[in-house]
């Protein structure tokens, strides 16, 4: 069912190619209130799962800085959802007992806001095509026992942290045009001092 992970610079994405992957992502009530309640959200929460659970579409998952309180490995799954938009989730692995030979696997998302989505992330990030996501509460047993999720967190779990993009050309324009509008202004100051 699953076929091989392409491996590439570690500068660059990687894509790895399974037909398809189930990720059950599991929220609490506290984090749907702070979503809702968030005013740059364009969408509620509910829209959100509404569009995430139908269909397969393209994520992006990044490795994060682990766990301040117990160390637990955390990653970032990012996912396109509509033009220059994007739900950005900070998870942790959640593991469940099905019984004493079975575990079952999901992310327990920590943190989940949308974001501006303009390029496609591609340091450090492994790129899924076809993932299908579910959701439930945190205190529902519900995930997944696949191997093609156990090799996609091993494969997340490896890479490095990525480094945070700095566009220096955007940043030397802003300061290029609030400089040269702060010498408009001392200008027109002069210029009434000197009535």
């Amino acid at each position: 069912m699953a076929e091989t992970s392409e491996t590439s610079n570690p500068d660059d994405s990687s894509t790895l190619s399974v037909t398809s992957l189930e990720v059950t992502l599991r929220i609490g009530e506290d984090l749907e209130k702070r979503y809702n309640g968030n005013p740059e959200n364009r969408y509620k929460i509910d829209e959100i799962k509404q569009m995430l659970s139908n269909g397969r579409r393209i994520a992006y998952f990044q490795k994060q800085k682990s766990d301040d309180h117990n160390n637990r490995s955390r990653h970032k799954i990012i996912l396109p959802i509509g033009n220059d938009r994007a739900v950005e989730a900070s998870v942790t692995l959640q593991r469940d007992k099905v019984d004493a030979f079975t575990d079952i696997f999901s992310y327990r998302v920590v943190k989940f806001k949308e974001v501006s989505f303009f390029v496609e992330p591609t340091k450090q990030t492994i790129k899924k095509d076809g993932c299908s996501f579910k959701f439930s509460n945190l205190d529902e047993k519900a995930g997944t026992g696949s191997e093609d999720f156990k090799a996609l967190y091993r494969a997340v779990d490896s890479c490095e942290i990525p480094p945070v993009d700095i566009n220096k050309e955007k940043d030397q324009k802003i300061w290029a045009n609030y400089v040269l509008a702060l010498k408009k202004l001392v200008k027109q100051k002069e210029q009434v001092w000197k009535i």
